[in-house]
């Protein structure tokens, strides 16, 4: 699981930074609109996005793919 979800990483770090880079800010079009139909006020919705955003990087986007693989991976291996 540690390689396969290093290997995911890497696919995730060129999806997001080169092959769709507007794909995380559609994302936060979504996220915006759940919101909205969700009743929560402009400017909780505001500090929400704002917060993703600085979260919501290729970067950290990949970092967190490995370690939620090899965590799964921990997981499965415990129970088999």
């Amino acid at each position: 699981m540690f390689f396969a979800s290093i290997i995911l990483a890497i696919f995730t770090f060129v999806l997001y930074k080169i092959i769709d880079p507007d794909l995380i800010e559609q994302m936060f079009s979504t996220m915006e609109e759940k919101f909205l139909s969700s009743g929560l006020s402009e400017d909780m919705i505001e500090k929400q996005i704002e917060m993703q955003r600085k979260i919501m990087t290729p970067a950290f986007l990949s970092l967190s793919q490995v370690f939620s693989g090899v965590f799964m991976g921990l997981i499965i291996s415990l129970i088999t």
